[in-house]
């Protein structure tokens, strides 16, 4: 069983937990966010070890580069960027702990997923300092 709770403040939702009580859908659940984790850090690693092939002699000593050098290394590194905040934005993995087998909650305050744990600790926290 997968449950759904949004909760509403003022005719707008301000957060959505997404609550999976099945063993067996969690698991599935766990083992595609692994997938996805897998193959995205796959593409992280080789644009990383591209990157770095054009920036460094093989002995690690920084080398010179040529314009369409640097144009590639930029790309590159707009590649590892979008990868990074990609997953930190996804529903795969909670920001603050890093944790890939929680049941996760959206807040549209920060428009980003949390683990609950995180959620609660957050929201306890912002509600101490307002």
């Amino acid at each position: 069983m997968c449950r759904t709770k949004l909760i509403e403040a003022k005719g707008l939702y301000k957060e959505k937990e997404v609550i999976v009580k099945n063993v067996y859908l969690r698991n599935l659940r766990n083992n595609l966010r692994k997938a996805i984790l897998l193959a995205g850090d796959s593409q992280f690693l080789e644009a990383t070890q591209e990157d770095r092939a054009i920036m460094f002699w093989p002995n690690g000593d920084p080398r010179p580069m040529s314009v369409q050098e640097k144009a590639q290394s930029e790309y590159l590194q707009s590649v590892k960027d979008k990868l990074y905040f990609g997953f930190n934005n996804s529903i795969c993995i909670c920001p603050v702990c890093g944790a890939m087998d929680k049941d996760m909650s959206f807040d549209y305050s920060g428009k980003k997923w949390f683990c609950i744990d995180c959620h609660k600790k957050r929201k306890a926290f912002h509600h101490n300092y307002k």
